[in-house]
């Protein structure tokens, strides 16, 4: 009397059993990740200018090896400076695959740009060759302009009227 159970139990569970494995061997393989084709070091690039001053940082850009890589001619953009916050594009550089080439990066920051921390948004930019369509990677290029930021300086400031006393309860004697 007491199979029946077992044996209905015992169907539902290799049923369900049998249905993740019909599922297991339908999903497709974990994808590989992509290698990246432009690599820039330093990833976070940054650069101090003094206000009124000039300033200059080296990024270095490499064409990975990867299928499908063709020599290129790169080149690198500056957007979104700051009023007065100067960051001119380099001059284009050719770079074979697998290779590497440095680029000298300036920026000249006016006399009126207040002291602080200021982002510029990079993109260096693989142009198309070889059948194959241009490239990018975008960065943030820090840009610090030095000096002397604005700190209050304390003064003594007259009180106007009558100064007013509060007193301060002191100690109790018991005694008298």
């Amino acid at each position: 009397m007491k199979r029946r159970p077992h044996l209905r139990n015992a169907a539902v569970a290799a049923l369900f059993v049998f249905t993740l494995l019909a599922f297991a061997i339908q999903l497709p393989p974990p994808l590989a990740l992509a290698q990246a084709a432009i690599v820039i070091s330093p990833t976070n690039p940054t650069l101090s200018v003094a206000p009124g001053g000039t300033g200059s940082t080296t990024i270095t850009v490499t064409n990975n090896t990867i299928p499908g890589a063709v020599d290129r001619t790169f080149t690198i953009t500056f957007t979104g400076a700051t009023a007065g916050l100067t960051v001119p594009n380099p001059t284009s550089v050719f770079i074979s695959v697998g290779a590497s080439q440095p680029f000298q990066i300036n920026a000249a920051a006016a006399s009126t740009v207040a002291p602080g921390v200021y982002n510029v948004q990079g993109t260096v930019t693989g142009a198309s060759a070889g059948g194959q369509g241009a490239i990018s990677l975008s960065f943030t290029l820090v840009v610090t302009v030095t000096g002397a930021t604005f700190t209050p300086t304390p003064t003594t400031t007259a009180t106007v009227g009558v100064p007013t006393i509060t007193p301060t309860r002191g100690p109790v004697c018991r005694d008298g």
